[in-house]
């Protein structure tokens, strides 16, 4: 009888211990499922951050795109596109008139 009840503690204590690891496995579980969990929130958050970030990168670029090409028309003066390509034809610039012999009206004869 004593023998058997020693047997029948030894059991019970073995059962507690392996109810206790199996307590302190979940318990980690658990815990590294809260963790991963939180970071692929962070990671989520973190991602939104960079994405506005850029959106917001990219909408002040295309802004200054456009002040600079309102800037560009500003400043822009008006050219004939004829006088523009004859001046082109003859390798000067379309800024200024050419200065050779020929004067823009025997140009136009050509």
């Amino acid at each position: 009888a004593k023998r058997q009840s020693m047997i029948a503690e030894m059991a019970e204590a073995e059962s507690d211990r392996a109810r206790q690891e199996a307590k302190r496995q979940n318990e980690l579980f658990e815990r590294r499922r809260l963790r991963d969990a939180h970071r692929k929130v962070l990671e989520a958050r973190k991602a939104a951050r960079l994405e506005r970030a850029r959106q917001q990168a990219l909408l002040e670029a295309q802004e200054e795109e456009k002040k600079r090409a309102v800037q560009a028309a500003k400043q822009a003066k008006f050219r004939f596109p004829e006088l523009v390509r004859l001046a082109n034809e003859f390798g000067v610039s379309g800024e200024k008139v050419p200065r050779f012999s020929m004067g823009w009206v025997e140009l136009f004869r050509l």
